[in-house]
């Protein structure tokens, strides 16, 4: 051993010895620094000296097997080791202080399979883009269930590259039925312990699973959830960040202050199963806040304050399609279904009698919302079948008129007018 070459008085011929220390790239994967010690006879040192050199040769050993040790624990558990780190930088100062809760986060399970469901439509000209930010992610332990809806396009054979290149990948073909049947085929096809969802023209950033994998376990979470991007055909990105709530949030999601998108949340299977939740097949708007309401009034939810999903704004998208009210009206019939839903389902973590007011209040505003575009667009019979309608007048009864914004009073007056000329005036705001 080397502290023992050091610590010898004297050697043959009566010289004192000099050892020279140097380092030498690694050889062998387990050995991040070789020792070499060579004799030097050209320089005499001092007993004392010698003494010093080989307890600071000792250092550097004891050292040296510290970071051996490291080395080999990267090596063997390289996601346990990112998760400690991802939880020490979190923001939330009881990860960083609170012993047990550090202790808690080391030990998350790093290797649950994570399921992925993308739905896929005619997307040729993007569903490389995203199967490519799936097979990018630095979290390796996932399949993605991707479902052609009857695509007539190349989507198809696109989609065969990445299977036959990456088993991690699954097609799974049928006849065209809507997105929310091709999730439920998701769905029911998948076999992780979490399950995520994913649209053919839109992508993650490289970290989407692995952050959302460490907020959800955290502390036993159900669900979770981060902020989002949208691209433009131009080019252009804007970012929407609304305030991340933790918790039960079904306040904060009905009243609006806090956005959830389909795209950018991580659930546990297992809840989803329990409460037997499923996408409406024959929804044609509105589908995902529906089944997102319904989710959040069960789930015990964490955000993660980053913009890790790019939500893809382009023509013929549900966004920017032509707007025909027998279509966005389906919003409203979603609305009216997840407040059954929560309402026969009640929860321990809310008054139900204020839900229930939440709950009329937030469906009044975005029924009136959904009549007054209406209007804009020229569907004026229609309009004036509606609100003499008593389904659809039973819920504007719950407007909170005092409450509006003055804009949306003005509209709210022309609206209810029935005045022609306030209608055709209504076209230009």
């Amino acid at each position: 051993p080397i502290h023992q070459m050091a610590s010898n008085k004297a050697g043959p011929a009566g010289y004192k010895y000099m050892l020279h220390l140097e380092t030498s790239p690694c050889r062998h994967k387990k050995s991040p620094v070789s020792c070499i010690c060579s004799i030097n006879r050209q320089c005499l040192l001092s007993q004392e000296y010698l003494s010093f050199l080989a307890s600071a040769i000792t250092v550097i050993s004891l050292i040296h097997d510290f970071f051996l040790r490291c080395a080999n624990a990267i090596m063997i558990n390289t996601d346990k080791i990112v998760v400690i780190t991802a939880c020490l930088r979190n923001n939330d100062s009881s990860l960083r202080d609170n012993t047990p809760d550090y202790v808690k986060c080391k030990e998350l399970t790093m290797n649950n399979l994570i399921s992925i469901v993308v739905p896929a439509y005619n997307v040729a000209a993007f569903i490389e883009d995203c199967l490519k930010s799936v097979q990018n992610q630095t979290y390796i332990h996932w399949e993605a269930i991707v479902i052609d809806d009857g695509s007539q396009d190349n989507t198809v054979a696109i989609i065969e590259k990445f299977v036959q290149a990456d088993q991690r990948f699954r097609l799974i073909r049928q006849a065209n039925g809507g997105v929310s049947q091709a999730r439920n085929t998701g769905m029911s096809a998948a076999t992780g312990k979490f399950l995520t969802f994913l649209d053919g023209d839109d992508m993650w950033q490289p970290d989407f699973l692995r952050e959302l994998l460490v907020a959800v376990q955290t502390e036993d979470h159900d669900m979770a959830y981060c902020g989002y991007t949208h691209l433009y055909t131009t080019g252009l990105k804007r970012k929407f960040s609304y305030p991340y709530a933790s918790g039960h949030i079904l306040g904060d999601v009905l009243q609006g202050k806090t956005q959830i998108h389909i795209g950018a949340m991580l659930v546990k299977k297992e809840l989803l199963d329990q409460l037997a939740l499923h996408f409406i097949e024959g929804c044609l708007v509105g589908q995902d806040q529906e089944f997102i309401w319904k989710l959040v009034s069960r789930a015990r939810v964490r955000s993660v304050p980053k913009e890790l999903m790019i939500y893809r704004i382009r023509g013929g998208s549900a966004i920017t399609a032509n707007w025909r009210w027998q279509k966005h009206i389906h919003a409203f019939y979603g609305f009216e279904r997840a407040a059954e839903y929560i309402l026969s389902h009640p929860s321990p973590f809310y008054d139900p009698a204020y839900l229930a007011g939440l709950l009329q209040e937030r469906i009044a505003y975005k029924l009136f919302k959904i009549i007054w575009r209406m209007l804009k667009n020229g569907y004026c019979a229609e309009v004036r079948q509606l609100i003499n309608d008593e389904r659809y007048t039973a819920w504007l009864a719950h407007l909170n008129v005092g409450g509006l914004k003055a804009a949306d009073k003005l509209k709210y007056y022309l609206l209810f007018s029935q005045h022609r000329l306030g209608w055709k005036f209504a076209k230009l705001l």
